[in-house]
């Protein structure tokens, strides 16, 4: 019976020998054995017993915040920092915006990852540690946060770190449960034949949705990962199943808390306009807004050109006085969250400041009598 273990880890390691010969020239990929137990498919059961019971946040490492992730990336929404950076395999944390971690632009989905979580503050080199105390993977780029980036890590940084997380055996119970909340990440878990064979596996994003029920994340995607074809690279929509893995059935979902905040989406404001003629402005009021910790009026002269942003409030009500007398102008409103999350936009309202017209009374003073 004994010499019967030998022959199989003999020939679990020459396998493994084997397939990394295969690996990309690029990197000389492997997989570091602190033990020897390994299977390709995880029962939902296991992963919620291996998963359960955890009492830290990812913001227990290091100074992140729910609300610095979210900045950082609202920064982003609408630029290509992040957005279109091109997808590259293995260790790659390069968005357009900084070429400086490979020397030229590229990410994979956990080295997007990677890169903001340590530009908002994790402290890479605990959850390292953490990781590396487990049978893991590394790219061997000589980078010093390749194994960062590596999706499957991730699930031994959830494991072995004490995180706080949730399995879900489709994304559509996620979903449903109500507890992702923006800037939360998303584990998209398919098995773990990467310790067999470190070909492609799973997946990795930032949870991206105003409210625990909208399917958005933002990630770093490849053909393989969304079955899309023009979605190669930085960008955000649905988590699709892959049609690249023949065992989709199997595939779980995991979610990993940032922190104990929740992102909580005001709604837009409704703005009404008045016309203050004796006092020679034009003022603002809007409803209070839930979530609301302050407001962002926007003006403009030109209701489908530029708005500028006036200077923010707590208040319920803006006054405008630095107006001309017979222009037009369009305002809109937004409200913005403790935590960041900024609401739509108010409908455009209107006013023109009409000043007063001078009325003279004619008197008379001539002599009577």
């Amino acid at each position: 019976m004994k010499q019967k273990r030998i022959s199989a880890f003999f020939l679990l390691s020459l396998l493994v020998t084997v397939c990394l010969l295969h690996a990309p020239a690029a990197f000389a990929a492997e997989v570091h054995t602190a033990d020897i137990s390994v299977y390709t498919d995880i029962a939902l059961s296991n992963m919620k017993k291996d998963l359960s019971g955890g009492t830290k946040y990812i913001a227990d490492y290091g100074t992140i915040t729910r609300s610095k992730l979210i900045q950082e990336l609202q920064a982003h929404e609408h630029d290509k920092f992040y957005l279109n950076t091109p997808y590259h395999s293995g260790d790659w944390q390069s968005p357009s915006g900084d070429s400086s971690y490979n020397g030229k632009v590229g990410m994979n989905c956990a080295g997007f990852v990677s890169y903001v979580l340590r530009k908002c503050g994790l402290n890479a080199e605990d959850v390292i540690k953490t990781i590396t105390e487990a049978r893991y993977f590394d790219w061997n780029s000589g980078r010093p946060y390749s194994i960062l980036s590596a999706a499957s890590n991730y699930y031994l940084w959830a494991d072995h770190g004490d995180l706080i997380c949730y399995a879900y055996s489709s994304m559509e119970d996620l979903l449903e449960a109500g507890k992702a909340a923006k800037g939360d990440l998303i584990l998209y878990y398919i098995n773990q034949g990467w310790l067999l064979s470190g070909t492609e596996d799973n997946h990795l994003a930032f949870f991206w949705g105003n409210t625990p029920s909208e399917n958005l994340v933002w990630h770093q995607a490849s053909f393989e990962k969304t079955g899309i074809t023009d979605q190669q690279g930085n960008t955000t929509n649905q988590i699709i199943p892959s049609p690249h893995y023949t065992d989709i059935d199997s595939a779980k979902y995991i979610l990993i808390k940032i922190d104990e905040t929740d992102y909580n989406m005001p709604s837009a404001p409704k703005v009404t306009a008045a016309n203050h003629v004796d006092a020679g402005k034009i003022t603002l009021t809007w409803n209070p807004v839930r979530h609301a910790s302050w407001y962002e009026i926007f003006r403009s002269t030109d209701k489908y050109s530029k708005y500028y942003k006036i200077t923010p409030t707590a208040r319920t009500t803006y006054s405008s006085t630095s107006i001309t007398p017979g222009v037009k102008y369009y305002y809109k409103v937004r409200a913005v969250s403790a935590d960041g999350a900024v609401s739509a936009f108010s409908d455009i309202v209107s006013c023109t400041y009409k000043p007063p017209t001078l009325q003279v009374t004619a008197v008379n003073t001539a002599a009577t009598g």
